[in-house]
C-alpha cells in the first residue's frame, strides 16, 4: 500500500489494536490518523492514563495504551509504573516491527520509542504494518502418569487478559489440582470452590498457607513477571502452558483424579482460605465507623455491577481488595502491579471514556497523581468516583457507605466520596499472613502503612 511514512505509522498503531492516544504538550509529531487525541498537561500525566488504558484493555481485544511524549517520544504500554529506556526507530522500515513487537513474550509490558524518521517521506514499498502470533501453537498435554503427584495450578494477569477464566475449572475438576493466582487473576475460581487455595505474591505466607510450597507439579499459565518475582518454589518440577491449554491439557487424565484441594481437609482453618474466610466473617457485618476495611470491600460488592470495575493503587486498599476477603469477578478488581500513584483514579477516568462504569479506591491523604487525574477528569467532564478511604466523615451507621456509593455513581462528573475505614486494621492481614511483599519493584512507595 503506498502512502508516505506517517500513514503507515497510523496503520502500525491501529493494527495494534490502538483506539486513543493521550498527548502531553511538547509532543513534535502529528496525531496519528484513526486514533482519537486527549490532550492532557504533562508527560507523566499522559504516561499514567496510557498505561492505565493498557491495562484496563483485555479480551476480546488487549491492546497497548498510547502516550504521545515531549519530542518525537511514543509509550506503548500496559505495565502502569514499568521505567524504560526509549528505543530509537531511524527507519520506516523498522517501525512495524518496533510497534507490533510492544509486548512479545509477555502479558503486561512497556515500551518507549524515539521516531527519528521522516513522517513526510514515501512509505517504503513492501512495508506494512505486523501482527505477531505465538510461534509454537501445539497444545501441551499433560501425561497420565503425573496423575499422583501433589499439584497445584498457578495462573496470572495473562489468563484473564486472554479471556480463558473457563479453562481454570476444566483444568482443576479433570485434574484434581489445587489453584492459586497472582493478585490479577483473582476470582477465577468462586472463593468457596473445592480447588481454590488462595491469591499468592501478596504477603510473605502466602505460599506456604496456599499449598504452593508443598507442590509438586507446579503447572503456570499467564504469569505478569511483575506480580511472579520469587513464587516459584526451588523444589517443583515447573510446566508453563499457553492459557488456551487450560481446558484441554488433561483431556487423557485418568477419571479418577485426586480429590481437589479443601475436600475433606480437617485443617481447613489452617490454610490461607479458610483464614480469611474466618476473618470475612468475623468483619463483614460489622457495624462500628470507621468502617472494617472487609466492610467496606463488602459494601462495594454488593453495590456494583458484577462487570463494573474496582480500581486501587498499590497499599492497604489495594491489599484488602486482592486479598479475596469478598468474592468478585475475574478481572473487575484491577490494582497494579508495580508501585504507583494515581493509577486508580487514572483507571477510573479511561473507563469514563469509554462508558464502562468503574469505582476508584484510594487512600488518605490522596497524592498529587491522583488529584491530577480527578482535575483533568472534571475538565474533560467524565465521570468519575473515588472512593478516599481513611479520609474523615460525618456518618451515623455504616450503611451510609452504601447509600453514598449509590448516589455518586448516580450524580455524574468526578465525585471523591470521604470514606472513614479503619486502615490499621491492616495488621490483622499482616498477622494472618506475614508482611507485605507485594509492590516491591522499583518506584514510590505506598502512600499509607499496611501497619
Amino acid at each position: 500500500m503506498s502512502g508516505d511514512v506517517a500513514e503507515l505509522w497510523s496503520r502500525c498503531l491501529r493494527a495494534a489494536g490502538v483506539t486513543r492516544a493521550f498527548r502531553a504538550p511538547g509532543h513534535a509529531l502529528p496525531a496519528p490518523a484513526g486514533v482519537a487525541v486527549v490532550d492532557v498537561p504533562s508527560a507523566a500525566l499522559a504516561a499514567l492514563l496510557a498505561d492505565a488504558d493498557g491495562r484496563l484493555a483485555g479480551a476480546p481485544s488487549p491492546r497497548p495504551g498510547v502516550a504521545l511524549l515531549d519530542g518525537r517520544r511514543v509509550r506503548l504500554s500496559s505495565q502502569p509504573g514499568d521505567e524504560v529506556l526509549a528505543h530509537p526507530v531511524g527507519s520506516a522500515d523498522q517501525l512495524p516491527g518496533a510497534v507490533a513487537g510492544w509486548t512479545v513474550g509477555r502479558v503486561h509490558a512497556a515500551l518507549e520509542l524515539d521516531l527519528d524518521l521522516d513522517l513526510t517521506a514515501p512509505c517504503p514499498p513492501g512495508v506494512e504494518p505486523l501482527t505477531f502470533e505465538v510461534a509454537d501453537q501445539r497444545l501441551v498435554t499433560l501425561s497420565p502418569s503425573l496423575a499422583s503427584m501433589e499439584i497445584v495450578l498457578l495462573v496470572g494477569a495473562g489468563v484473564v487478559r486472554d479471556g480463558q477464566v473457563p479453562g481454570v475449572a476444566d483444568a482443576a475438576r479433570l485434574t484434581g489440582a489445587r489453584v492459586v493466582a497472582t493478585p490479577a487473576a483473582l476470582g477465577v475460581l468462586p472463593l468457596d470452590h473445592p480447588a481454590w487455595s488462595g491469591v499468592v505474591g501478596l504477603q510473605a505466607a502466602d505460599a506456604a498457607l496456599s499449598g504452593l510450597a508443598a507442590a509438586e507439579l507446579l503447572v503456570v499459565a499467564g504469569l505478569d513477571d511483575a506480580e511472579a518475582a520469587d513464587l516459584l518454589p526451588d523444589a517443583a518440577q515447573v510446566l508453563e502452558v499457553e492459557p488456551w491449554h487450560l481446558g484441554l491439557m488433561a483431556l487423557h487424565w485418568p477419571e479418577a483424579a485426586s480429590p481437589a484441594a479443601g475436600e475433606g481437609d480437617a485443617a481447613a482453618g489452617a490454610t490461607l482460605v479458610g483464614r480469611l474466610a474466618e476473618l470475612a466473617g468475623a468483619h463483614r457485618g460489622a457495624e462500628q465507623v470507621p468502617l472494617h476495611p472487609v466492610r467496606a470491600v463488602a459494601d462495594l460488592a454488593s453495590v456494583l455491577d458484577p462487570e463494573e470495575l474496582v480500581l486501587a493503587d498499590p497499599g492497604p486498599a489495594g491489599l484488602w481488595l486482592q486479598r479475596g476477603v469478598v468474592a468478585r469477578p475475574a478481572g473487575s478488581v484491577v490494582v497494579p502491579a508495580l508501585p504507583v500513584h494515581g493509577f486508580a483514579a487514572a483507571g477510573a477516568l479511561v473507563a469514563g471514556l469509554d462508558g464502562r462504569p468503574a469505582v476508584a479506591v484510594v487512600t488518605a491523604p490522596t497524592d498529587p497523581a491522583t488529584d491530577a487525574v480527578l482535575d483533568l477528569a472534571a475538565a474533560l467532564g467524565a465521570t468519575v468516583v473515588c472512593e478516599v478511604w481513611g479520609e474523615e466523615a460525618d456518618w451515623d451507621a455504616p450503611s451510609e457507605h452504601r447509600s453514598r456509593l449509590v448516589g455518586a455513581r448516580h450524580e455524574g462528573g468526578v465525585q471523591r466520596l470521604p470514606v472513614p475505614v479503619d486502615l490499621a486494621a491492616t495488621r490483622e492481614l499482616v498477622d494472618l499472613a506475614g508482611p507485605v511483599t507485594a509492590w516491591s519493584g522499583g518506584g514510590p512507595e505506598p502512600t499509607s502503612s499496611f501497619g
